[in-house]
C-alpha cells in the first residue's frame, strides 16, 4: 500500500528536491497510475517498506528515479498530516503477527 505521496520542490538554484537538502514539500492526491508504478518499482527490488521517487513532466509518462530502501519521511508526516512511522509500524506488527499482507490504514 501507499502511505502517503508528495510533490517535492527545490529551493531556488538547486535543481535536487531532497527534503534534507531543503526541499519543499506539498500535497499530492494520488494517481492509480502513481500509486502502481511506486508498488511496482518497490516490489522490483524488493522491498515492501520504501520511498519511490518518481519523476512527472507534463504530457509525458510517470519516471521512476530511485528507490530508497530507507526513506526519510519526516516532511511527508508535515505535508500529508499523516503518522507515516506509525502507518510503517503498524504494517510490520500486523504483517508478524499474520505473516500476510497487511493494509495501510
Amino acid at each position: 500500500c501507499v502511505a502517503g505521496a508528495q510533490v517535492l520542490t527545490p529551493i531556488a538554484g538547486d535543481f535536487r528536491s531532497n527534503a534534507h537538502l531543503g526541499g519543499q514539500g506539498r500535497p499530492f492526491s494520488m494517481t492509480d497510475d502513481i500509486e502502481k508504478i511506486s508498488l511496482l518499482a518497490a516490489s522490483a527490488v524488493g522491498l515492501e517498506i520504501a520511498g519511490v521517487d518518481i519523476m512527472v513532466a507534463p504530457g509525458e509518462p510517470p519516471l521512476v528515479g530511485e528507490v530508497n530502501y530507507a526513506p526519510g519521511f519526516k516532511v511527508l508526516e508535515q505535508t500529508t498530516s499523516k503518522d507515516i512511522a506509525g502507518i510503517i509500524v503498524d504494517y510490520a506488527v500486523k504483517k508478524a503477527a499474520d505473516g500476510g499482507n497487511p493494509q495501510c490504514k
